[in-house]
């Protein structure tokens, strides 16, 4: 599947009509709503509740689970891969890791679920010398927030967000190179992070954006900022990863989702929009 640096420019148009900030949010073991807001261009930091995280250009998320709330974020430098924990609302030291081996490249994007010991965080970048080579590293958290080693596994493809589905991961992968806008796409993973086969197209041409992927029973839903005009709360039941070139999965239009509105998913499964 080609299309990163695709997917690099038609994300980069997308946001670009918006402001110089972005918002991604999850919903902690109490309910509440959490927001990380990245800022860029000159005055670039991440922010979690107001609290600073780093201060920076930086692509991050955020996620909750084990009674943690863990924020990941990626930077350019020899140590690239960084992890802050919040425990009770009081932000714990950064810790930065570095690439397994030597490579010149740029964040790219970033995605992290709970497991059930843990959590897992993928890390994403492109290559500087060659836009359309995307590489992925895999790093492994326990319950308490204690890391592993960051490992480079064989994921190519444009992140946009991965979810636990009972024996490994199933990810969300932005698509936009067929010339008629993005597609949401979707792959299975072993526990190790290795791909079991091709993606898949799970949605019609459009624009996709702020993907939220989660369980809920035997069923994997994505939900996402689509429509015409990005104006729109979609569903699809990405349950079943289907064929390239084809859509089979039905999506749902969820009603509208303004720009000043954030998306969550709370513990039920429920889409949340967070002001």
């Amino acid at each position: 599947m080609k299309g990163v640096k695709a997917a690099l420019i038609a994300l980069a148009i997308t946001t670009s009509a918006y402001a110089d900030t972005s918002v991604r949010a999850t919903i902690d073991g109490t309910g509440h709503p959490i927001k990380l807001v990245t800022t860029w261009s000159e005055h670039g930091k991440l922010e979690l509740d107001g609290k600073l995280v780093y201060a920076g250009d930086a692509a991050g998320t955020v996620v909750a689970g084990h009674g943690l709330v863990v924020v990941a974020y990626e930077v350019a430098g020899d140590k690239p891969f960084r992890v802050r924990i919040a425990d009770d609302g009081k932000l714990r030291d950064p810790i930065a890791f570095a690439r397994p081996g030597k490579a010149d490249n740029s964040p790219f994007a970033i995605a992290a679920t709970a497991t059930p010991d843990g959590f897992a965080i993928f890390y994403q970048e492109v290559q500087n010398n060659d836009p359309t080579a995307a590489h992925t590293y895999m790093l492994e958290l326990d319950g308490d927030g204690k890391a592993g080693t960051p490992k480079e596994i064989q994921v190519p493809w444009a992140l946009a967000d991965v979810v636990w589905n009972g024996s490994g991961y199933q990810l969300a992968l932005i698509y936009a190179g067929g010339g008629d806008g993005m597609r949401l796409s979707m792959v299975s993973a072993t526990k190790d992070g290795q791909p079991q086969g091709h993606p898949d197209w799970a949605s019609a041409a459009g624009i996709v954006m702020d993907v939220h992927l989660v369980k809920v029973g035997d069923r994997i839903l994505a939900y996402y900022r689509g429509g015409a005009g990005g104006d729109r709360l979609i569903e699809t039941d990405v349950t079943r990863v289907g064929s390239w070139g084809s859509v089979t999965e039905h999506s749902s239009d969820r009603g509208a989702l303004a720009q000043t509105t954030t998306l969550a998913v709370n513990a039920k499964g429920e889409p949340v929009r967070v002001k």
